[in-house]
């Protein structure tokens, strides 16, 4: 009798694997038998695979696929790296679970959607917010009360970086990566940046990479929730801007109807605290959703609905303590085993990288193309 548990390879050690991942994933014990772990850094392999029983490793994902044979790739390596591990488990006939972003090309992302479908193998990316509960009641509230007349969709995210969340003495580090490796993969990354938005120097590599892939594409996801609810088509760019070193990025995006959406990026290195707070204003209605700092267990998300009641205003308020990078791979799990149908398929993403792709593209002409230090 085949076993309900899924037999997983991880690929990539690092921070977001460490401190989310595989907590996680020990935790859905009776869903998940993590066989191994794939990372260039031995060092990283090895302290991971002592932490948590892991008895096979790898320096890449083709030797931890041939070695272990897994149901599935958790793939949680540097984006650019994402076309190529997930294409290459595909091919094999191995699901694969993916962080966001998908890729960093949405070329490459339709590519990946077609050998998903070919191969008939699953890929979820791991846009945790859409399996929270607070942002599935905003999604079930706005379905219910409203069939259009949106005047603004702000929203707007500040983050100092890791560091200031986290002691270094407290994870795996990967400082035993050769310097030939480096240099493959930050070519690598800069070939994906230029053959995406036509990136050319250093400081619009990293503001397409690091802001717009790995931080904004999040807010841009939780938008097409939102505009799923009014029927609403993607939204037409009007333009964007970045500057004091890429620490500040705001876009503007224009509804069917002509209202506006605005997506701002900070990062504030003095301020040790993250939040991403989403606004939706109708005429007789506002809706806020906040969400903690991704990284933090036990740290509520709170959605608000402001509007009117026999002359008064009121308020009705939303908590969620459920953790959902947890549901985000209980729902994996259960679209593999059960037949479920994926709430974060690769099709959904690869149309948020083209509107990343757009985003980019619109930056004002006078955005100076500077290196940002954000994480």
């Amino acid at each position: 009798m085949e076993s309900n548990r899924l037999r997983v390879g991880i690929v990539g050690g690092g921070f977001i694997t460490q401190v989310m991942h595989l907590p996680s994933l020990v935790g859905l014990a009776d869903r998940f038998e993590i066989v191994g772990l794939a990372d260039p850094s031995r060092s990283v392999r090895t302290e991971l695979a002592m932490r948590y029983g892991i008895e096979t490793t790898s320096a890449g994902h083709e030797e931890l696929l041939e070695d272990t044979r897994p149901d599935a790739l958790i793939v949680l390596s540097p984006g650019a790296t994402h076309a190529e591990v997930i294409m290459t488990a595909l091919e094999a006939g191995v699901h694969v679970f993916t962080e966001k972003p998908l890729c960093l090309v949405a070329e490459d992302a339709w590519e990946i959607t077609r050998a998903s479908e070919r191969t008939r193998r699953l890929v979820q990316v791991g846009y945790m917010k859409r399996y929270d509960p607070a942002y599935e009641q905003m999604l079930r509230t706005l379905a219910e009360r409203r069939r259009g007349n949106v005047r603004l969709i702000d929203c707007v995210t500040y983050d100092p970086g890791l560091e200031r969340f986290f002691a270094p003495a407290g994870m795996a580090r990967g400082d035993d990566i050769s310097a030939p490796f480096k240099a493959r993969a930050h070519e690598q990354r800069s070939d994906q940046a230029r053959r995406a938005v036509g990136a050319s120097s250093p400081g619009e590599i990293d503001v397409y990479v690091q802001i717009i892939c790995d931080g904004l594409v999040h807010d841009v996801n939780v938008l097409g929730g939102v505009l799923s609810t009014f029927g609403e088509p993607q939204p037409q760019v009007i333009d964007t801007a970045w500057w004091s070193e890429g620490r500040g990025l705001q876009t503007t995006l224009e509804l069917s109807d002509g209202a506006r959406c605005t997506l701002s990026f900070l990062q504030l290195d003095g301020l040790q605290d993250f939040r991403e707070e989403l606004r939706v204003y109708f005429d007789d209605e506002v809706h806020v959703l906040r969400f903690p700092a991704p990284y933090l267990r036990n740290c509520p998300t709170v959605y608000e609905c402001t509007s009117e009641r026999d002359g008064r205003s009121h308020t009705d308020r939303w908590q969620s303590w459920t953790e959902s990078f947890v549901a985000e791979l209980t729902h994996f799990h259960d679209c593999v085993r059960l037949g479920h149908t994926c709430r974060t398929p690769p099709q959904q993403a690869a149309r948020d990288i083209e509107l990343l792709e757009q985003i980019f593209r619109a930056r004002a002409a006078s955005s100076p193309a500077q290196s940002p230090t954000a994480g």
